[in-house]
């Protein structure tokens, strides 16, 4: 994983072991997410497939339950300059 549970915990203020499987899941998610829209590996990108995946966890942890379609066009934005084209 990119983003370890500790430091997903710190981005999101949570002290406490009661909601760290809902984060990995989150975690999981988010890095999908964005590896599907750089269409290349996380890590090669690391600095800003970082920040992608906290905001996406950020968003998920934060919005769960509710309307989420701001996620995918944002992520879009900060991970479009290191988008792999496919032509």
């Amino acid at each position: 994983m990119l983003v370890t549970l500790e430091e997903a915990k710190e981005y999101l203020k949570v002290e406490f072991e009661d909601e760290d499987t809902l984060i990995l899941t989150l975690l999981s998610t988010a890095e999908g997410m964005c590896g599907d829209i750089l269409r290349k590996e996380l890590m090669e990108e690391a600095d800003v497939a970082k920040t992608a995946v906290l905001y996406a966890v950020g968003v998920l942890y934060e919005k769960r339950g509710t309307d989420i379609k701001e996620l995918i066009p944002t992520l879009k934005c900060i991970l479009s300059s290191r988008r792999k084209e496919v032509f």
